[in-house]
């Protein structure tokens, strides 16, 4: 495994990272990736394989994020990142970045480049209808809503309903 930290020292820093950013008046962001397919994988490959995959995504992420970014995994096919003093718009180019990234080096199964797809979620504070700073459980819940959202509409977009409004971000590696 690939140095990446925990769900509880997670949880641990982005309660300090929410009280910096109500007291400072500052951004924060925080993304949810979720690996599309783990059963699958872990059915067809077993976990050593899906160990690999997760260290392949850990490292296309940390060569983008910032080295004040926390990435975590939170569940088996989840990955966090936080992003003190970051907004949406910079939430959103770390992920651009992390599809640009396995774009150029992809994940290897059996010799061959594996199509992974990766949704990612965002949710980054303030938020413009909070009159105060949630707390730690009511932006995780935010940020896995962000992720189901960009997961529906790639579902919906591959069987080519047409969604209203801003697509959630979703994208393939």
């Amino acid at each position: 495994w690939l140095a990446v930290t925990n769900r509880r020292y997670f949880l641990c820093r982005m309660t300090d990272e929410l009280s910096l950013s109500r007291r400072n008046a500052s951004p924060l962001a925080c993304i949810l990736l979720s690996l599309d397919g783990f059963r699958f994988y872990v059915d067809t490959y077993g976990y050593e394989t899906v160990h690999h995959l997760f260290d392949h995504l850990v490292r296309v992420v940390k060569r983008q994020a910032r080295q004040e970014d926390v990435v975590a995994r939170l569940e088996d096919s989840e990955l966090a990142i936080l992003m003190p003093r970051s907004d949406d718009q910079a939430a959103e180019a770390l992920l651009r970045r992390v599809e640009q990234g396995f774009a150029q080096s992809p994940f290897y199964l059996e010799g061959q480049p594996e199509p992974i797809r990766v949704h990612g979620g965002v949710v980054s504070l303030p938020l413009p209808y909070e009159e105060e700073v949630p707390g730690v459980e009511q932006v995780l819940r935010f940020a896995h809503h962000a992720l189901h959202n960009a997961m529906h509409a790639h579902a919906a977009d591959e069987e080519g309903d047409d969604a209203e409004g801003p697509m959630p971000l979703a994208f393939s590696i």
